[in-house]
């Protein structure tokens, strides 16, 4: 049975928007044809910016992280003041850097109580419900052909194939489309999927009282991760579910650990997209310096909106830690990996820490697992968390079924 009991508070909006923002903009852009459509989302970001000044001033922020945010946000002014890209890679490529930060000081601001973390989790699972809905939807009909996404993504200066899809949305090693929903990105899709398995595993007393129910949606889960075929999903889901759960016989996550690097290693021999995550991360090398090349120079979107340069197209690409240490140099890097693996150590007795630790890890060859809908709701949830510790004198709350060693 489904208990719709939610107080709909800041949190659980603001999780809701993200969802489903996406798929709005795509019809705007399709029916009217304006770039004016994406100004929707921009004004997402401009509302996470003016919530700056009150979260760095909030009474219970850990003043070590003032002075991180302080010293980032000199430091990233000047790199972005000199840095010699495109405006609007550099704006893009700032966002995509910020954005994380953001979404954990909102998460952090906007919980109040336990009710408010409760809302999180709510959200999450309603939310899964309806991207699995619209999911199975557009994977198995004809939907994408009544809405021109061609033009859309053309706009966005990414390549679409003569079907009229955009390259990505196709896994060309199984011949099959992947799965995208609502969030118009297989990837984005697979890292949430990963996430709401957790989160509805663990928390589904929120809201169901049916256990077949709460099987149901754990199997559609699993369903829809598949039919994503983000390999970097999979991966995160393999090292949560099985390698790293210690509740889990020696043998049986060592023989799950073979498995999985003789996948790897089968992948790396079948399909060359493997070595472009690869040789994304290793170039970054032979660019690596302390303070970096500035904002917009590396990264997708240096790829994307420096076509007039090819100083930038470097073949450093597809690995977000790459993209850091390209823009913002080690001092960057350093700061960022800090921030996260913080954030990781406080919650390292919950679930959601060994999620966010492997995506983080993930994240080294593949810059889309950590693109902006990809953390976004583990995010929010883990400045909730991190909040709720904070008001109690203790660590997250969780049931005992939650704990690591339980896990």
């Amino acid at each position: 049975m489904l208990k719709i009991n939610v107080r709909y508070n800041t949190l659980f909006w603001l999780i809701g928007y993200m969802t489903l923002i996406s798929p709005v903009i795509v019809l705007i852009y399709s029916y009217y044809g304006t770039g004016g459509a994406f100004l929707i989302k921009e004004f997402f970001y401009l509302c996470l910016v003016s919530c700056v000044p009150f979260i760095v001033m909030h009474k219970r922020m850990d003043p070590l992280g003032i002075l991180l945010f302080i010293m980032l946000s000199i430091y990233l002014a000047f790199n972005f003041t000199f840095s010699e890209a495109a405006m609007f890679a550099k704006i893009a490529s700032l966002r995509q850097f910020l954005a994380p930060i953001f979404f954990v000081t909102i998460g952090f601001y906007f919980t109040k109580s336990v009710k408010d973390l409760e809302e999180i989790y709510k959200a999450i699972i309603l939310s899964v419900i309806i991207v699995l809905v619209f999911g199975f939807v557009e994977r198995f009909s004809d939907f994408w052909n009544f809405i021109d996404v061609a033009s859309f993504y053309r706009y966005k200066r990414i390549n679409v194939s003569p079907e009229g899809l955009p390259y990505f949305w196709f896994e060309p090693r199984f011949g099959m489309t992947r799965m995208v929903s609502t969030f118009l990105d297989p990837i984005n899709l697979g890292h949430f999927f990963v996430l709401a398995f957790f989160v509805v595993k663990y928390e589904f007393e929120l809201i169901f009282s049916s256990l077949k129910i709460y099987a149901i949606l754990l199997v559609l889960i699993l369903i829809g991760l598949f039919l994503t075929l983000s390999k970097g999903a999979w991966l995160q889901f393999f090292l949560v579910f099985l390698i790293l759960n210690k509740n889990l016989n020696v043998i049986i996550r060592l023989a799950g650990a073979l498995l999985t690097l003789v996948g790897i290693v089968i992948y790396s021999q079948t399909h060359a997209g493997f070595w472009i995550h690869v040789d994304g991360f290793i170039n970054i090398m032979d660019h690596i310096t302390l303070s970096g090349h500035g904002v917009g120079t590396f990264g997708n979107y240096s790829s994307m909106y420096n076509l007039v340069d090819p100083r930038y197209l470097t073949g450093v690409g597809d690995s977000y830690w790459a993209s850091i240490i390209g823009q913002f140099g080690l001092i960057g890097f350093l700061m960022w990996i800090f921030f996260f693996l913080k954030i990781v150590l406080h919650l390292r007795h919950h679930y959601i820490s060994l999620v966010l630790l492997c995506q983080i890890f993930i994240s080294a060859l593949s810059e889309n697992t950590f693109n902006v809908l990809s953390v976004f709701h583990i995010l929010i949830l883990s400045g909730g968390l991190i909040k709720y510790s904070k008001n109690n004198g203790s660590g997250p709350p969780y049931l005992e079924s939650q704990k690591i060693d339980q896990f």
